[in-house]
């Protein structure tokens, strides 16, 4: 079963009903990941067991509720799916992807774990949706701080290296430390412009002589602000 726009649709607002994806995916008997892999992308056909068995029951009350309004017409509804609703082109939708809890983006540790490894087994905070086109190895992370009254989604660029004056995120080995900020390297030599930082701190450090000071970094893509609390 190949997963359309209007699924992905029902199945978020399905998930809303449930709380999370969590619940839903409990409700369902279905590995949690597995949601994740179908809101995120990453997978784009659904088994066909699982989709008559336990989705499609699930999703038909929210794809019934599409089908009422004018330029909603959903002829699967009533059987198998049709030539029209198989040949939607997945890449002209914006798709939605799981969201790290900023409390939870400490854990991650590169040296014993892939990050992808890392963000399946870590329950989101939500979704978001962001304009930039998607990779596989993006992952998204929500931020908060005092100097804004709402959540920020970032969206992070996992596997690939920071140019000069890049946005990054970053994880200090000092205190566990998690900071965004702009991103120098002068020979040996590599700086932290700290964003959201009422001090205008700066971080500098030669990485030869002090290689385990900073744990990871990351390029970031694409930040959102959450002004409805959605995550």
């Amino acid at each position: 079963m190949k997963i359309t726009p209007e699924i992905i649709h029902a199945l978020q607002k399905s998930i809303d009903h449930h709380g999370n994806v969590t619940q839903f995916a409990k409700s369902l008997g279905i590995a949690h990941s597995t949601v994740l892999f179908w809101l995120s992308g990453k997978t784009t056909e659904i088994n066909g067991r699982i989709w008559a068995q336990k989705l499609r029951p699930e999703l038909t009350p929210f794809l019934e509720e599409e089908s009422a309004l004018p330029s909603g017409m959903f002829p699967y509804l009533a059987g198998e799916p049709r030539g029209e609703y198989t040949r939607t082109a997945r890449q002209d939708i914006r798709e939605r992807i799981p969201v790290i809890p900023q409390d939870r983006i400490a854990g991650l540790d590169v040296t014993i774990e892939p990050v992808s490894d890392f963000v399946e087994r870590i329950a989101p905070g939500g979704t978001f949706v962001f304009a930039a086109p998607l990779k596989d190895s993006y992952f998204a992370v929500e931020f908060t701080t005092p100097l804004l009254p709402f959540k920020l989604a970032m969206l992070i660029a996992s596997g690939e290296y920071p140019r000069q004056g890049d946005v990054i995120l970053a994880k200090i080995r000092e205190k566990e430390r998690i900071v965004v900020g702009r991103f120098f390297k002068e020979d040996d030599s590599l700086t932290i412009e700290l964003l959201f930082s009422p001090e205008r701190e700066v971080l500098t450090w030669n990485f030869r002589e002090h290689p385990g000071y900073l744990c990871w970094l990351f390029p970031i893509v694409e930040i959102q602000s959450d002004l409805r609390g959605e995550l």
